[in-house]
């Protein structure tokens, strides 16, 4: 028997009838379509592939259920942004938006080790996993087909999107800049008929997408724009955030943090509903901008329906890995264990596992080619490592940081991650995204057409330490490599306690009271890493 429970509502707005769920928005044949509309399209549909045919022309973020006693359809969109969890119990099939419903249907009390083991390394569980064994997931681009004949249970899924480059080398660099001008044109004007007058809020940084967002927004003369940021007052980040809202006459907001107000945060009810909420039993839930809405929602500087617009990621298929895995876009075929290692390397580095590699390697190793599938298809280890990003760092971490603005009942979009943007870098040759050329090119050239202003070029991201490992790397062998990061990051105790009173965004205040007390912490856990320890400590609280 299939049985679907919905857990969600206060987060997401869902439309339902006898027989079929929807949530999100699409862009259907150049019209939006949601609520009911979307429905309606979905509710007739009776055949798997005329439901595969619709998910292939659908353009945005969305999950889809469409059911009866003997069969079942579901689907999430091509960057699994709004995820779906299912598990069987004998003859009955469970699926839902939560995945601690479907985890205590199916009655599963422990967490795989392997699972586990992979949480602690990435902050995510690859593939259709979660933590625990009889609880699985959509994946991004994937759709479950479920039939049950009342006398057994017939389930798959069907990969209905993959991100794969097909190089158009053709083209110049001048006819890309110009074509991806007009795609940003129709994509901004897709979000500006969704927002329909509404407040867009932007996640501000100092990096190039959400200055794209701004940018595009001001071109396109929409006016009910509200830009923020947040960390210690000073930090690079803000300063550079608020130059560019200033440069274009935005409201910009300014969110303190301090170590103080991180201890009381972290230690809320709010924060604990919020990572129950978000983690899906399978990923670490965000936490960067979680208090930073919570304020602006508080002190009512946003209207309640404002939809928040953030910059996933377009740095990604435009090349930002190139600089911190140079050697992956060399200008080479395709080599199995070159992509592998490379995703190895990349990917599961929260911890030291040095001393379980022989055991281990070969077990995640085989978890990536099944996420890659066939290799063939990939033209270079760029285009594999990017896909392999897109389909479990991006879907299950990154784009996760949207269930921040679920959980304080605001709705959401992304404009990078439109199909017809993901479509166009697919094309863009490799040689045009190294160091991400093109895409920084255009995006200062727009910044200073708009307002006369250039801005100093500066890895905001990177430390000293990290741009000069990166600027060794292509030309010293792995175990030297690991060396020297062991060196140049060797943790002192002087550099932790500066860890703590200056990190710009006062994060290590989460997990300690004082300064002796993140030390003690420190000396204890042996990582001084943001992502292992919150996936540390969401286990250890998951116990609790």
């Amino acid at each position: 028997m299939i049985h679907i429970s919905l857990q969600y509502n206060q987060y997401r707005n869902y439309t339902q009838a006898f027989n079929c769920v929807v949530t999100g928005e699409a862009f259907y044949q150049g019209n939006l379509t949601k609520d009911g509309n979307l429905l309606q399209l979905i509710d007739s549909l009776e055949l798997e592939e005329h439901f595969i045919d619709i998910l292939n022309h659908l353009n945005g973020y969305y999950a889809l259920i469409k059911h009866n006693d003997q069969q079942l359809f579901a689907a999430v969109d091509r960057v699994r942004s709004i995820p779906i969890f299912y598990g069987q119990k004998g003859p009955d099939f469970f699926l839902s938006d939560s995945a601690e419903w479907v985890r205590q249907q199916v009655g599963d009390a422990e967490m795989g080790p392997l699972a586990r083991e992979e949480f602690l390394l990435t902050g995510y569980v690859t593939g259709p996993d979660t933590l625990f064994p009889g609880v699985k997931q959509l994946q991004a681009g994937e759709a479950l087909i479920v039939q049950d004949d009342r006398k057994s249970l017939s389930i798959k899924t069907i990969r209905y999107y993959c991100f794969i480059h097909e190089y158009e080398t053709y083209k110049s660099m001048e006819n890309l800049m110009e074509e991806h001008d007009h795609i940003l044109f129709r994509i901004f004007n897709r979000l500006i008929q969704l927002a329909d007058g509404r407040t867009i809020v932007v996640p501000l940084s100092g990096g190039h997408d959400s200055r794209l967002i701004v940018l595009m927004l001001k071109r396109l003369k929409y006016d009910n724009v509200i830009t923020f940021s947040y960390g210690r007052p000073g930090n690079k980040e803000s300063d550079v955030s608020r130059t560019v809202a200033e440069s274009l006459s935005l409201r910009w907001e300014f969110v303190p943090y301090s170590n103080e107000d991180w201890y009381r945060w972290f230690n809320s009810e709010e924060r604990k509903s919020y990572w129950r909420f978000s983690s899906g039993l399978s990923s670490i839930p965000h936490n960067q901008d979680w208090p930073a809405v919570w304020y602006l929602k508080n002190e009512r500087l946003i209207p309640d329906d404002s939809i928040f617009v953030p910059g996933h990621s377009a740095d990604l298929p435009a090349g930002s890995r190139s600089s911190s895995v140079p050697q992956v876009y060399k200008n080479n075929p395709i080599n199995q264990a070159h992509a592998i290692n490379s995703i190895l390397r990349y990917h599961f580095s929260l911890r030291d596992w040095s001393k379980r590699s022989k055991e281990l390697s070969p077990i995640f190793e085989k978890r990536i080619l099944m996420s890659l599938g066939s290799l063939n298809k990939y033209p270079d280890n760029a285009s594999a490592f990017e896909s392999w990003d897109i389909a479990e760092r991006q879907a299950k971490f990154i784009i996760n940081a949207l269930r921040v603005y679920e959980f304080w009942n605001y709705q959401w979009w992304l404009p990078f991650w439109d199909h017809e943007y993901m479509q166009f870098w697919s094309t863009v040759p490799l040689e045009f995204r190294i160091n991400q050329v093109m895409y920084k090119l255009f995006v200062d050239n727009l910044f200073y057409t708009l307002t006369g202003f250039t801005l100093p070029k500066d890895e905001l991201n990177l430390t000293y330490k990290q741009r000069l490992i990166n600027l060794l790397a292509p030309y010293i062998n792995q175990s030297l490599k690991r060396k020297l990061s062991q060196i140049m990051n060797h943790v002192t105790t002087r550099n932790i306690i500066d860890e703590y009173k200056n990190n710009p965004l006062a994060w290590w205040g989460r997990y300690a009271k004082s300064e002796q007390d993140f030390l003690a912490l420190i000396k204890r856990i042996h990582n001084l890493h943001v992502d292992a320890l919150n996936s540390m400590l969401y286990i250890q609280e998951w116990h609790k």
